[in-house]
C-alpha cells in the first residue's frame, strides 16, 4: 500500500521516454562518421530508465544498445574487425549494466530516505502530561488549537466514562 505523497507517484517517467532516446541516439550514431563515437551517450537512457522506471528496463536498454550498435556496425562496415567490435560492445554492455545497477540502487535509497523524511515531518511533538503540541516556532499550543490551525478538524468536548469516574465519582450514583 502506498502512502500519500509516495515518491513513486511523483518520480515516474513513461518507459517509452528512455526507449525513444535510445532510438534517437542509435539513429544519430548511424548518420555520423564512424570516427565520432556517440555510444558514450548510451548512458543517458540507461540513467533515465534506472532512476525513473525500473532496473529491468535499464538493464534491457543496457544490453540492447551495444548489441544493436554492434549488429549495425558490422553490417555497415564489413571491412572492420569484428573481434574489436565485439570487445567494444561487451565493454559498453558491462559498463552500462553497472551504471544501471548503481543508479537504480541510488534511486531506491533516495526514495526510501524521502519516505523517512515524510514520516518524520508528520511526527508531532506532544506533551506527555498536558497534551499540548509544540509547533514550528517552539510554542506549546493546546491540541484543539493546533489541530484546528493545521487541519480541517473541529473538536467537540465531552468526558469519557473513565474520566467521569475519576473526576466526579463521588457524585455519581453507584449501581
Amino acid at each position: 500500500m502506498k502512502a500519500i505523497g509516495h515518491p513513486d507517484d511523483v518520480y515516474k517517467v513513461s518507459p517509452a521516454i528512455p526507449v525513444i532516446i535510445s532510438l534517437v541516439i542509435i539513429g544519430i550514431d548511424l548518420v555520423t562518421p564512424s570516427q565520432i563515437l556517440l555510444s558514450i551517450f548510451f548512458v543517458v537512457p540507461v540513467l533515465i530508465a534506472a532512476w525513473f522506471n525500473s532496473l529491468r528496463l535499464a538493464i534491457t536498454i543496457s544490453v540492447a544498445l551495444p548489441l544493436v550498435r554492434f549488429i549495425i556496425a558490422t553490417q555497415l562496415d564489413p571491412s572492420g574487425d569484428p573481434v574489436y567490435s565485439a570487445v567494444n560492445a561487451a565493454d559498453r554492455l558491462v559498463l552500462l549494466c553497472v551504471v544501471a545497477l548503481v543508479t537504480s540502487r541510488l534511486s531506491e535509497s533516495v526514495k526510501h530516505l524521502r519516505m523517512e523524511v515524510n514520516v518524520l515531518e508528520r511526527m508531532i511533538p506532544i506533551c506527555s502530561n498536558c497534551k499540548k503540541i509544540r509547533d514550528k516556532d517552539d510554542v506549546w499550543q493546546p491540541l484543539e488549537k493546533y489541530m484546528g490551525e493545521h487541519s480541517k478538524m473541529e473538536f467537540t468536548h465531552g468526558i469519557c466514562p473513565d474520566c467521569m469516574k475519576l473526576l466526579y465519582g463521588k457524585y455519581m450514583k453507584s449501581g
